[in-house]
């Protein structure tokens, strides 16, 4: 029987909530196609199915994706957090599949995934962090995630810590985490249609008149009974106010006693002065003092919005704002409100986010203060890079690099060049069998063949989008640019993969190679490149990876 690791049920709850939501979406995803490496898994299509025709039923708006890519689920959460903008909306958030911890993250695999090491699991999967950073800016009052997620770990072997199931996560402010099993535990996939969870957690939304916490408690009840106590769900945290998804359509208050009336009140006024402590913007401050004007944080409201408070002469002003460019006609956008940008536009004082952008030109990003002093901008883009690949000479199957001086093989090891191209399967080395084959290696009248170290094989790589990387070179750490390694950033541009000149290294494999350098931090370890991405990694010396020697030019 597979077995699930860890299914996982988020709500995120940042105020009271009502009874009844007006508007109700939902985006399911179920992926069970990952193909001959991983395998295919048995419930998760059916899984979200079953649980897009039941949301339907429940008056949710469903967007279903099935095996679906990397694309289309970043492209499915896009279209979901926007919808959840609506007034008084409520979000809901299933996915089934494979899905693994990484450095204390939880991740959601696509289908289609290319994936050898922890190291790409970061750029080929969906950070399910992403989900719920989208929930929160959506700011709107409730929000469920349901991860019936990591069966086993389907890199387990080659991972160097294969954990058992997702990370724990601290619940935000006025939120419930519902876990399909104790944490580190796992979870019985179910021999039937759907997943044990998924089963009992389909029948209790379909059970009319209980919270979504009763919801809970009779799915983790079928759950330890079905699984002879084998598996205990576990929550964390605490929700304010009440939601339902069967029943109470009439919006219709039960009569309760007013002293927990008072105790829900006051429930709801810590958990609004939670959420807005650490803003630094007046309106949020005057919006407590609004709804609560004899509340118990009123005296240090006070004081945060006058901190904050925009002088009422700065507030009378009504500058026009105007912003010049080179080149001419590049986009200009405000970032923080709403209206299009138009030359001259009357806008309040105040701060602006401003972005500017034209194709072949950096985006030019700044804050500006606008007021009756201020109401010019003059920006100048830089002209983005074009890199070009570096000036070698081919010759007998080998390229020398005429920068580094460096004598390349234009095959990895197991190819064979034919003269035009680079024919065969890459062999796979552990890093001790690789610094072997490399003694005495006899290549295009050469015998000094030898594994590069990581900053030799770190200049074969080539971003086809523009970025450029700037490796450290002492050993330790890996290098990360833009908040993301190799050629792909926070920009998140695509480039080509393997992100390697192909011309010159024709059919050239987008995975892991061996450098010749240890790991300072651990002598178990060694470092490499990964040419689907571009960025640098280590593993452990008995992986096995793909080779490409080097010389010096004598």
């Amino acid at each position: 029987m597979i077995q699930r690791y860890l299914g996982v049920f988020i709500l995120l709850s940042f105020f009271t909530v009502n009874t009844v939501y007006a508007q109700r979406y939902a985006l399911v995803i179920g992926n069970s196609h990952y193909g001959r490496d991983l395998g295919n898994l048995s419930n998760p299509v059916n899984d979200a199915s079953d649980m897009a025709r039941l949301l339907k039923k429940k008056d949710f708006n469903v967007i279903k994706l099935t095996n679906a890519t990397k694309k289309e689920m970043a492209q499915g959460i896009r279209r979901f957090t926007k919808q959840l903008q609506q007034k008084q909306a409520v979000g809901l958030f299933f996915f089934a599949g494979h899905g693994v911890e990484v450095g204390g993250r939880n991740y959601l695999i696509p289908v289609k995934a290319n994936i050898e090491t922890e190291a790409e699991v970061e750029f080929e999967s969906i950070d399910s962090g992403r989900v719920m950073k989208g929930m929160e800016l959506a700011g709107n009052n409730l929000n469920m995630i349901i991860l019936d997620a990591c069966r086993n770990n389907p890199y387990a072997r080659s991972f160097r810590s294969a954990s058992r199931g997702l990370a724990k996560s601290n619940p935000p402010k006025g939120s419930l985490i519902l876990y399909a099993t104790s944490p580190g535990e796992v979870a019985s996939d179910g021999a039937g249609r759907n997943g044990l969870f998924t089963q009992h957690l389909l029948k209790a939304i379909d059970t009319p008149n209980i919270t979504v916490e009763k919801v809970f408690k009779k799915t983790a009840n079928g759950v330890y009974k079905a699984a002879a106590k084998k598996q205990l769900p576990w929550q964390s945290g605490v929700m304010l106010g009440d939601f339902y998804f069967s029943g109470q359509k009439m919006a219709v208050a039960p009569k309760v006693k007013p002293i927990g009336l008072s105790n829900n009140n006051q429930q709801a006024e810590i958990a609004f002065w939670q959420s807005i402590a650490d803003k630094t913007s007046a309106a949020y401050f005057q919006s407590y003092l609004d709804q609560y004007p004899a509340g118990t944080y009123v005296n240090l409201a006070r004081l945060e919005l006058e901190k904050y408070r925009i002088p009422n002469e700065v507030l009378k002003q009504h500058p026009q704002l105007t912003i010049k460019t080179s080149p001419e006609n590049a986009r200009i956008r405000l970032l923080n409100i709403a209206p299009k940008y138009r030359q001259g536009m009357t806008l309040k004082a105040g701060r602006y986010h401003i972005e500017v952008s034209q194709a072949g030109y950096q985006r030019h990003r700044e804050w500006f203060n606008l007021d009756d002093q201020h109401q010019s901008l003059y920006v100048q883009l830089s002209v983005k890079p074009v890199i070009k690949p570096k000036p070698m000479t081919r010759n007998l199957g080998v390229v020398t690099d005429s920068k580094t001086h460096l004598i390349w093989m234009r095959c990895s090891l197991g190819q064979t060049w034919t003269g035009s191209t680079c024919q065969g399967t890459a062999a796979k080395f552990t890093f001790q069998q690789a610094l072997d084959k490399a003694r005495g290696f006899s290549y295009a009248g050469y015998s000094n063949w030898r594994v590069p170290t990581i900053k030799e094989l770190n200049t074969l790589v080539y971003c086809s989008n523009g970025k450029t990387i700037h490796y450290k070179q002492q050993g330790y750490h890996n290098q990360k640019t833009e908040g993301g390694n190799g050629c792909e950033g926070d920009s998140g541009d695509p480039h080509q993969k393997p992100t390697i000149v192909k011309t010159i290294f024709p059919n050239t494999v987008s995975g892991g190679y061996w450098s010749s350098s240890p790991n300072m931090d651990d002598s178990k370890v060694a470092w490499g490149v990964y040419f689907s991405a571009g960025h640098d990694y280590y593993d452990y010396r008995y992986y096995s990876r793909y080779v490409r020697l080097v010389r010096a030019v004598q």
